[in-house]
């Protein structure tokens, strides 16, 4: 082999390695529209495609339980704690997709149906950015805020958070299949379990 096919194999070489590590990084504070991104496209990072500036959240694909599917969480770094959690009913496989549109929506794709969405379609979205408090947000072209996992609570509250009424925090299933709630009602915080009638504590 000549020296000049020996350089252009080592530049060639350089080229690809370049491509994957640019390719495998995870995303620091924001995300664009037309951002696209599946578990196994993430698998080196276990799943987690979006830091927060500060490190301390991430945001990506989380393995539910012991099954091979996956929620779309916001996950406390230091703890490994899931402090938000997108599609807890439907769960997703490791190709389907989280996809930031052009058309300002965020959403997850499930085998045949939308398993999760923001639900701002139409809505001129700039970035997507997990804040240093965990806070998911969706910005519009001046800075303001279309939709935040804030507004949304799954089974955590985190610092800064309202909790207000019409807000829920719903816990995931106990080994009897029943749920525990906590919500406001008449200006009471109310724990109950989802029985039907539901049991409050």
């Amino acid at each position: 082999m000549g020296r000049f096919q020996i350089r252009a194999l080592c530049f060639c070489l350089l080229l690809l390695v370049f491509k994957t590590c640019i390719a495998d990084e995870q995303h620091k504070d924001r995300i664009f529209p037309g951002f696209q991104a599946s578990q196994v496209d993430w698998s080196d990072h276990v799943g987690l495609f979006l830091l927060s500036n500060n490190s301390a959240f991430a945001l990506g694909f989380y393995q539910a339980l012991d099954v091979k599917l996956y929620l779309l969480v916001i996950i406390h770094l230091g703890t490994g704690k899931v402090v938000w959690t997108a599609n807890r009913g439907k769960l997703i496989s490791k190709s389907d997709k989280f996809v930031f549109d052009k058309n300002g929506s965020a959403y997850l794709t499930g085998s045949d149906s939308v398993a999760w969405s923001t639900n701002t379609t139409g809505q001129v979205a700039s970035a997507m950015e997990l804040q240093d408090s965990g806070n998911l947000v969706l910005l519009g072209d001046k800075g303001s805020i279309l939709w935040q996992s804030f507004s949304h609570p799954t089974d955590t509250l985190l610092p800064g958070q309202e909790f207000l009424q019409g807000m829920q925090l719903k816990s995931f299933r106990n080994p009897n299949n029943v749920f525990h709630y906590l919500e406001i009602q008449s200006g009471d915080l109310v724990l109950y379990t989802g029985y039907e009638p539901p049991q409050i504590y």
